[in-house]
């Protein structure tokens, strides 16, 4: 009968595993000793909320990295089944989105072989740390844009991508369009070499998270805009 009991406890345990969501990990990058870190499970598709935890202040290690484990019951209640490209997992510091990770990637990525080694995925896995200095990615797809006084950017139908514009030559510019984007795709606009009063101007298919237009942005020496493409719409936190 013990017997019996046990086998059909450990059969409702695996049942309620393969249903929901398993503990995944996350880095970040910093120049901080230590941050407050904040993470949101987020269905853009439907534009809600399915988690979310306070982690408190995490230290970084030696090379400036603050990895973690998203873990415990409020994950595992997360139906394995609402996962999908549009899903993604928000990294917020201080109250500011920090880092975007699609979950459905950061799956695959950690997938291991029988040797413990990661292995690699065919056309996914690649992620995207939107910290002011350092990406954290599988990508191999860097793309400087020439720059002038209107551009416009293809991602070639990829699902993500880092474009570096060069503003040292031009100050201010437009960004005419951004062609050819994928749904659930997550890309990154890296600004660098601008001057005192550089600027950029973005499309209205630019929104910030209060859905506002991003409109123009001030760049002085560097920065970083990432935004999730959903619907012929790119949802950005500017840095």
């Amino acid at each position: 009968m013990k017997k019996l009991i046990l086998i059909i406890s450990l059969t409702l345990i695996a049942f309620c595993n393969a249903y929901s969501l398993e503990p995944v990990r996350v880095a970040i990058v910093t120049s901080s000793a230590n941050l407050t870190v904040d993470v949101e499970l987020y269905d853009y598709s439907t534009s809600s909320s399915l988690y979310i935890e306070s982690l408190g202040s995490l230290s970084a290690n030696s090379s400036g990295i603050i990895s973690f484990i998203i873990s415990g019951t409020n994950w595992t209640n997360v139906p394995a089944s609402s996962v999908n490209s549009s899903v993604v997992l928000n990294v917020k510091t201080g109250g500011t989105l920090y880092a975007q990770y699609r979950v459905d990637q950061l799956m695959i990525v950690q997938a291991q072989s029988g040797s413990g080694e990661v292995t690699e995925p065919a056309s996914a896995g690649k992620l995207i740390d939107i910290s002011a200095t350092n990406v954290i990615s599988k990508m191999n797809n860097l793309q400087v844009v020439t720059m002038s006084a209107n551009v416009t950017v293809d991602a070639d139908n990829s699902p993500e991508g880092i474009f570096r514009f060069d503003m040292s030559g031009n100050n201010t510019f437009t960004i005419a369009n951004f062609n050819n984007a994928v749904d659930g795709g997550v890309y990154t606009f890296h600004f660098v070499g601008a001057a005192t009063g550089g600027a950029v101007t973005f499309p209205a298919s630019f929104v910030k998270e209060d859905g506002t237009a991003l409109g123009i942005v001030p760049v002085t020496t560097s920065k970083m805009v990432t935004f999730y493409h959903y619907t012929s719409v790119n949802h950005t936190t500017e840095q």
